[in-house]
């Protein structure tokens, strides 16, 4: 703790500055001052122990800092005008905030930061602005805390806002020291976001912003003695954003680029070695950013390898490496990462000898599997394994996706050398380190870059398994490959509404993870050994008997359960003798194809990967939906084909349909030929993967199209052949089919209002207009009956949705709507995961926000419906995930609860032909046991036949969740039935048997 910075008694200063207000009308220096002390004292504890902040130094700082928040109330009640002591008061709640924040803590810094932002807001009411600078840290907390509870959309608001709050002009004074440096941390952890999302493109404008900053600070007019002591801080900031630079040019594929930002890095390094003189320092600095912008022959012949390395270029080296290894430039690689390693070796402290050494080890044993050498990859990642393994004890992702890298790259030189057993035992365990972690992580950006180095596990072990005819396995890491993240959220999304578990121990089983993880990152620094070591062994003695005993609570155990559906299962729950499963894994190179049904069970290897399957399917989309629609419909708007004619001519549509007829062929060719022979039913469930989510297998080529136009009935089109269904994945679909029944036969319609005028049109944000769209006499005479009710116009609000579709008790399922139907807009997103929507009734001439509800809002809704139609643009597309699929606003009705959805890939025009679709479903509802997919595709093809067979009209249209009941697994009423039959037919038989005996 700082140097006369702690009162001697902290509870005698505050009794005596609480007793003295209570006296008093007038504000007193003193309390003031004692309130200093406080906080100094908490900010000291914090920067002291940094690296060993454990729960003990956590309660302290924060009774601290709650000593001295009623004190500073007490002296804004007397002096309201105060405006130093109200920005403490924001101060004090952001540190808590942050505290919270750095010991991961989420949920308490998300109420210290909502503390500190209503003070702010109270403040702004009274005319009383506090300064910009304060406004915007908290703003940042704000966000770095919403990446962890609330998802992207929220943290990106927040940091938004923090911009801005550095950007307002009016209250902010001068451009300071200290507002440029918290600008450039603000840039850098937006960038940092979208990076963890694979926006690269949108982090690296980000990471511009934060260059530009950084040479604001750098020519910043102050005086030479205080550059002098900042001079380090501009640097440090700048080798962060660069770092980051690096990596989202890597991470997008830019190779080349990315190892000249790591060129750039080191040449900063060796700068800031070279001279301590500060006019020598700003003179390097300043050459540095104006080479920042990427020239091929930059730094050609002035950079340096440094002859010493330091600490800080470690990691550099090893960043630096993958590109080089990606470039195959073997011997630059080499070279650095035996500087590293050499450096490493000389370490005391076990981060580097531990996790650098063995981050250099793995880099170079991959350097060798690049060029040929198995052998000695395999004993460079075993070494680097081992010391790992070490590391990963911490729950650290970073480290921990670094081991899982190393079991990835061993596995491809056990599968080069055919050694099947030995391939199998390296992705078993790393699969035990992935299940680990699943049960460990809570935060969202640790899981979702577990879900990226794990995806390459599950791709190793298929293949590997898939080779040794293991068709069990190999589907086993299929499921697990495809919608956990997904799965998971649903069961523990469940077991927070039938609350059987105290959140008391879900919150000490969160807070013990955290207790542990801390303490062992201080024994990879060698800080407390002893003490560490015998807290770790008290603490995880805890941890293990909490966890066991919510795991006698069943809710508990499925909801955190890793365990996913069997092949077995599969064919007995889910398939019986009427349907068939296709299951798809699309991996880098190759597509592994399940087939499942009675009793076939094979799996296909296909010869193509994730890019060539992104390719067709992207020429698919050109072929079928560009061909037929405008510019503007390409945006979202609906107007009809006849307009595409005036912007695209006839080359431009024939190139636009020989994407698609190519599309269509080779895609039935490649994903379905291979097993079409095998297929003993017309009903199939497909199970898609990665892009293959976005592709509508119904308009798949099963030959060349008889004509040009393709609106001619008799195409080969795959639907008329086969009942085409999806599911996320198999033990999704299983979860969803095991979902509680809705006791309803009742539909609602929504078709809202949406303002404007034919020439003045409501926009999106976007850009979309917002046009009316009126149901035909036909559907509107479907909506008669009790049990059909239309809520339409201005009443088709986001807030009666809400109200007539969804439940707040959660101990039934009762419902006046089984089925319900929202005809209307809606809006993709693929800048903000989780932010696509649709849209309800607008009532004004300027768009309304608050009318819309996004897939992230979903995610905290019941909704129990056993059939929900989206007749709304673009509401099943989304951009598309490595193990998750498209990331649709579609996604979010499973976690509401919606039991089956048909929902479209894209903008749909209002055209007799739809009309006719959804008047094809539409007549068929509500019922009891209807085969959603069965009327789905009878619409479908009552268009093809009578209407239009361009699948533009037809094709986007799709279904997911489970079809219908097994009749030989059926309800409690088919099970009467067949009884009551059976008794019957005994009855008479009985009877003729007694007619013919007395007859004789």
């Amino acid at each position: 703790m700082g140097e006369g910075k702690q009162p001697d008694d902290f509870n005698q200063y505050h009794n005596k500055a609480a007793a003295f207000l209570d006296s008093t009308k007038q504000a007193s220096v003193d309390t003031i001052q004692w309130c200093e002390a406080l906080e100094d004292a908490a900010v000291d504890i914090f920067e002291t122990n940094y690296w060993q902040f454990s729960k003990e130094d956590y309660l302290q700082a924060v009774a601290y800092y709650k000593l001295s928040l009623p004190l500073r109330s007490a002296v804004q009640a007397r002096a309201p005008h105060n405006k130093d002591n109200l920005e403490q008061t924001i101060k004090t709640y952001t540190n808590l905030a942050n505290f919270s924040l750095e010991r991961g803590a989420f949920n308490a810094g998300n109420v210290y930061i909502k503390a500190c932002l209503d003070s702010i807001e109270s403040y702004r009411s009274n005319n009383f602005y506090p300064d910009a600078f304060r406004n915007g840290r908290a703003f940042h907390v704000k966000a770095r805390i919403a990446e962890e509870l609330e998802g992207t959309q929220k943290a990106d608001s927040a940091y938004a806002l923090a911009i801005a709050c550095y950007n307002d002009k009016e209250h902010t004074n001068r451009v300071s020291w200290k507002l440029l440096k918290d600008e450039i941390k603000l840039y850098n952890d937006r960038a940092v976001l979208w990076i963890s999302w694979q926006k690269y493109d949108r982090a690296l404008s980000y990471l511009d912003t934060a260059m530009q900053k950084i040479a604001e600070l750098n020519t910043l007019k102050i005086a030479d003695s205080i550059f002098s002591k900042k001079t380090l801080v501009v640097e440090e900031e700048l080798k962060n954003v660069l770092f980051n630079i690096s990596n989202a040019e890597q991470f997008s594929g830019d190779n080349k680029k990315s190892n000249h930002r790591f060129n750039v890095i080191r040449y900063l390094h060796n700068s800031s070695m070279g001279s301590t003189n500060t006019s020598v320092r700003k003179g390097l600095l300043s050459d540095v950013l104006k080479n920042y912008e990427y020239n091929d022959s930059s730094y050609k012949d002035t950079v340096l390898y440094l002859k010493k390395v330091t600490h800080e270029l470690v990691e550099v080296n090893i960043a630096q490496s993958v590109a080089l290894i990606k470039m195959k430039k073997w011997e630059e690689a080499e070279k650095l990462l035996n500087l590293a390693k050499g450096f490493c070796d000389k370490q005391k402290e076990p981060y580097y000898n531990v996790i650098c050494k063995g981050m250099c080890l793995h880099n170079l044993g991959e350097l060798n599997m690049r060029q040929g050498n198995h052998e000695s990859n395999i004993a460079l990642q075993d070494a680097a394994i081992r010391l790992l393994n070490q590391s990963t004890l911490a729950g650290d992702i970073s480290q921990s996706t670094q081991l899982l890298e190393c079991y990835h790259i061993r596995g491809l030189s056990l599968q080069a050398q055919q050694d099947i057993e030995a391939a199998k035992n390296n992705y078993r365990l790393a699969f035990n380190i992935i299940k680990r972690l699943e049960g460990r992580i809570q935060d969202r950006k640790s899981r979702l870059e577990l879900r990226k180095v794990s995806q390459k596990i599950f791709d190793g072990a298929i293949q590997t398994h898939a080779a040794a005819n293991d068709v069990d396995s190999a589907f086993f890491y299929a499921e697990r490959s495809k919608s956990f993240n997904m799965l998971q959220a649903i069961r523990q999304q469940h077991l927070e509404k039938i609350r059987q578990v105290s959140e008391v121990s879900l919150e000490r089983m969160q807070e013990l993870e955290n207790d542990i993880r801390i303490k062992r990152e201080n024994l990879l620094w060698g800080i407390g050994v002893s003490k560490n070591l015998a807290d770790i062994k008290k603490l995880e003695k805890e941890r293990n008997l909490l966890e066991a005993e919510l795991m006698d609570i069943p809710a508990y155990r499925k909801a955190y359960s890793t365990e996913v559906i069997s092949v077995g299962e599969v064919k007995r729950e889910l398939l019986g003798d009427q349907y068939a499963m296709i299951e798809y894994h699309v991996g880098d190179s190759v597509t592994f194809a399940f087939l499942l049904q009675e009793d076939v069970t094979e799996v296909f290897t296909i010869p193509v990967g994730r890019e060539e399957i992104r390719v067709l399917e992207q020429k698919m989309y050109q072929g079928i939906y560009e061909r037929k629609s405008s510019s503007v419909e390409a945006r979202g708007r609906n107007t009809g084909s006849r307009g595409s004619k005036a912007i695209y001519g006839k080359a431009k549509m024939k190139a636009l349909k020989a994407n698609y007829v190519e599309a269509g062929t080779s895609l039935y060719d490649l994903l379905f030929s291979p097993f079409d022979a095998l297929l003993k039913t017309e009903q199939i469930i497909i199970i898609p993967d990665d892009a293959l989510t976005l592709i509508p297998f119904g308009a798949l080529l099963t030959d060349k199209p008889k004509d040009w136009l393709l609106d001619t009935p008799g195409q080969p089109y795959l639907i008329e052949q086969y009942i085409i269904s999806y599911g996320h994945s198999a033990t999704l679909l299983k979860e969803v089919k095991d979902m509680p029944a809705i006791k309803s036969s009742a539909l609602a319609m929504f078709t809202p209002f949406f303002g404007g005028s034919k020439d003045n049109n409501i926009n999106t944000p976007e850009g979309i207009p917002l046009t009316e769209l009126s149901l035909n006499d036909t559907i509107e005479s479907l909506l008669d009956g009790e049990e059909r009710v239309h809520i339409m116009g201005s009443d088709a609000q986001k807030e009666r949705f809400v109200t007539e579709l969804t439940v707040h008790d959660s101990s039934t399922v009762n419902n006046r709507f089984s089925h319900a139907c929202l005809w209307g807009h809606g809006v993709m997103s693929d800048q903000n995961p989780g932010g696509s929507y649709v849209c309800f009734a607008q009532k004004g001439t300027k768009f309304d926000q608050s009318q819309t509800l996004t897939e992230k809002e979903l995610y905290q809704l019941r909704i129990p419906l056993d059939l929900l139609i989206l007749f709304a643009c673009q509401t099943n597309w989304g951009e598309v995930q490595v193990g998750e699929g498209a990331k649709s606003f579609c996604r979010g009705l499973n976690f509401a609860g919606v039991r089956n959805y048909i929902a479209p890939l894209y903008a749909i025009p209002v055209h007799k032909s739809t009309l006719a679709i959804m008047q094809g479903v539409l007549e068929y509802l509500p019922g009891d046991n209807v085969n959603y997919a069965r009327i789905l595709t009878q619409a479908q093809r009552e268009v093809i036949k009578n209407s239009n067979a361009d699948p533009y009209f037809w094709a986007a249209f799709t279904y997911y969740g489970y079809p219908g009941t097994l009749e030989k697994w059926g309800n409690w009423e088919q099970y009467l039935y067949w009884g009551i039959l059976f008794l019957a037919l005994t009855l008479v038989a009985l009877l003729l048997f007694l007619a013919k005996k007395r007859f004789f």
